[in-house]
C-alpha cells in the first residue's frame, strides 16, 4: 500500500466521520425543532385582564409544559398560562441561555433588543427567525411574526441547545 493510497483512505474515512457526525447533529435539531413547533405559535385572544404583579425574575417563574401532541384544550391552557406569565418588555437578556423576562409580551412591528450575558456568542430563534449575538452584546431585531406565542431558543454551540429558553408573545 502506497502513500497516496493511505491518503485516499483517510479522506473517505474522515468524510464518513463528518457525515455521520452532521447526520447526527440535523437529526437532533429536526427533533428538538418538532417539539418547539407544537407550541411555536399559539394564537390566543387578547386578553384585558393580565394582572401587573408579576414576579421580573426567571427564577420565580417556570415555563409550563406542553405535550408533544396537544389536544385543542392543552394548547389553549397553555396559551392562558403563557399570557398569564407575559412582561411587556422591549429586551430579552440571555444567560446561560435563559431567558429573562421569560415571556415578553412586544406589539406587532416594535422592536426587541436581544441582550447576550455570556462569555461566549449564541444564535437565538424566535419562532422561524434568527439572530446571531456576540458575547457581551446586544441585537436589536423588528419580529416580521404574525400575532402570536413564539418559543425562543438558544444555542452556544451543537451540544449546548436550549430549545425552551423563553416566549415571545406578539400582539396586534
Amino acid at each position: 500500500m502506497n502513500f497516496s493510497s493511505f491518503k485516499l483512505i483517510a479522506i473517505v474515512v474522515g468524510l464518513s466521520i463528518l457525515i455521520v457526525g452532521g447526520s447526527y447533529l440535523y437529526k437532533q435539531s429536526l427533533k428538538s425543532n418538532k417539539l418547539n413547533q407544537n407550541n411555536s405559535e399559539i394564537k390566543i385572544p387578547q386578553s384585558s385582564t393580565a394582572t401587573t404583579d408579576k414576579p421580573s425574575t426567571r427564577s420565580a417563574q417556570v415555563l409550563p409544559a406542553l405535550p408533544a401532541s396537544p389536544s385543542s384544550e392543552e394548547s389553549q391552557k397553555y396559551a392562558t398560562q403563557i399570557d398569564a406569565m407575559a412582561q411587556d418588555a422591549d429586551t430579552l437578556s440571555l444567560s446561560q441561555c435563559k431567558a429573562n423576562p421569560l415571556v415578553v409580551k412586544l406589539k406587532s412591528g416594535s422592536k426587541l433588543t436581544v441582550r447576550n450575558t455570556d462569555p461566549e456568542g449564541i444564535v437565538v430563534y424566535i419562532g422561524p427567525e434568527s439572530l446571531s449575538v456576540a458575547p457581551g452584546s446586544s441585537q436589536t431585531i423588528e419580529p416580521k411574526l404574525t400575532p402570536a406565542q413564539y418559543s425562543v431558543a438558544c444555542q452556544h454551540s451543537a451540544k449546548d441547545y436550549n430549545g425552551q429558553a423563553g416566549v415571545v408573545y406578539i400582539l396586534q
